[in-house]
């Protein structure tokens, strides 16, 4: 046939496929999630938003993640590894048709040499030319099971890439609000060490006066001190983010920092409802559930290939070209020649090794069976976790941010009162501390609270089914 899936299709339907046939495990799971999130915050759906980043509303976010699925080394050594995978298949494919060569061979030998009359028995020559045939005829589908196990293969490699798609993603993702973070820190605590400096030189001029004791101007220096003290870690915490960036885009350091100069006081916030999907639909969003069927089923039919080892196996063999003992007349109509052969085997004496090695593979096929149940009862654990943490943590944004606007309230009605003279500059300046410390408070519990949302999507298994074209 000249169609090679015909070929296998026709096989298929000849040939007695021995070993088990594979089924997908029936897992039955909830259509609700044990912990209770409100509905006026959440939306449930059995669609996750695949780009969910582009909620956060950051441009340089969306052109970070983008950049990550372009250059990323980890997703590249994962899409050659798809490569490899699909190629297994073709070769698992070909063995199921046959093999023609091109053969050539020439040689001189002599039955018997006669010393009293040497030229009774010449030396005689023979070439041969043409094309060798051979065809293993798979009855018991040995190499259609492992067909079957290259394609499982191949498929939990597209999902393994997924995975590390999601992660990567994620990690960009979270490291990004980790670097507005600090640097949204580091702007308010500047501003807070200037408000304080201004406090110091009022207190000194105070202090000269009487106004004050030595024992107050000096804690104030230690506040200062104390401030400018946090700097250097916080510098040190940006270039590690933003390194990590870079790292994630595959981009030598430093290579990125225009782009991720600071953006003091933007700072990105979720602009839409969470999505939130049943746990039933973890089957077909989470890549690490899907990889770990896809395994079960390579395994599957690795074993239905260790039983083919115990049946017989026939080969096909022909040989179709020229012979002759002379070059010059090789090709001739009368030199042609044509033979086929066949020929069969099973094993009768192995002391036990195929049925051992059918034990090896029921084995791996019993604990992929079993990694895949893990698999599924530890991703209902992470998006459990994952829901907790961000209904915890958007029950504490809430409160914070009432005290953040608290306190810039209060610095309003302190410039009031200043303007009318109520009270002195130092505590306007106090007000204005308070305001900016209040304000990295709320922006640690916002970062926190983006990070949980990054989490809880990863563990949703979001942000892989746009990009994956693969299959």
């Amino acid at each position: 046939m000249k169609n090679p899936k015909l070929l296998f299709a026709f096989l298929l339907l000849t040939s007695c496929v021995v070993g088990p046939d594979y089924k997908q495990p029936e897992t039955k799971l909830s259509n609700s999630w044990f912990s209770k999130f409100s509905k006026s915050d959440i939306n449930s759906s059995n669609e996750i938003n695949q780009l969910w980043w582009r909620n956060f509303n950051d441009p340089v976010l969306d052109e970070l993640v983008e950049m990550a699925i372009k250059n990323n080394l980890d997703l590249k050594i994962s899409n050659s590894k798809i490569i490899e995978a699909r190629a297994n298949i073709d070769e698992e494919t070909a063995k199921l048709l046959p093999k023609v060569n091109a053969t050539g061979t020439a040689s001189r030998s002599s039955k018997f040499v006669n010393p009293v009359s040497p030229d009774v028995h010449r030396p005689f020559n023979v070439i041969n030319a043409g094309l060798d045939a051979s065809w293993e005829l798979d009855f018991f589908g040995g190499v259609i099971r492992a067909r079957e196990a290259a394609k499982a293969v191949f498929e939990s490699n597209l999902e393994a890439k997924n995975a590390v798609l999601i992660s990567v993603e994620g990690e960009v993702a979270r490291n990004y609000m980790q670097l507005r973070n600090i640097q949204n820190q580091i702007e308010l605590n500047k501003k807070s060490i200037i408000a304080l400096t201004e406090i110091v030189e009022l207190e000194e001029s105070r202090k000269d006066v009487g106004l004050i004791s030595d024992i107050d101007l000096e804690k104030t220096k230690i506040e200062l001190s104390n401030l400018e003290a946090e700097l250097p870690d916080l510098e040190t915490a940006i270039n590690g983010a933003a390194l990590r960036i870079e790292i994630l885009l595959a981009k030598q350091p430093g290579e990125l920092r225009d782009l991720l100069k600071p953006t003091y006081p933007e700072f990105p916030e979720l602009n839409k409802k969470l999505i939130i999907s049943a746990p039933i639909d973890l089957l077909r969003n989470r890549p690490d559930i899907k990889q770990a069927e896809r395994d079960l089923a390579a395994a599957t039919a690795l074993e239905g290939l260790a039983i083919s080892a115990m049946y017989p196996k026939l080969s096909l063999t022909g040989f179709f070209g020229f012979q002759s003992n002379k070059s010059g007349n090789l090709l001739r109509s009368t030199n042609r020649v044509f033979a086929v052969g066949s020929s069969i085997s099973m094993p009768v004496l192995d002391f036990g090794s195929v049925k051992a090695n059918i034990k090896v593979f029921n084995a791996r096929k019993e604990q992929a069976f079993f990694n895949y149940q893990s698999t599924v009862l530890k991703a209902l654990e992470d998006v459990e976790n994952s829901l907790t943490a961000y209904i915890n943590k958007s029950n504490k944004i809430k409160s914070i941010s009432k005290s953040a606007a608290l306190s810039q309230k209060v610095l309003e009605l302190n410039k009031d009162k200043k303007n009318s003279g109520l009270i002195s500059k130092i505590d306007l300046l106090r007000a204005k501390i308070d305001f900016y410390q209040n304000h990295i408070i709320l922006i640690q519990n916002q970062t926190d609270l983006n990070n949980s949302i990054i989490t809880l999507y990863k563990a949703l298994g979001g942000g892989w089914s746009t990009q994956n074209n693969d299959k």
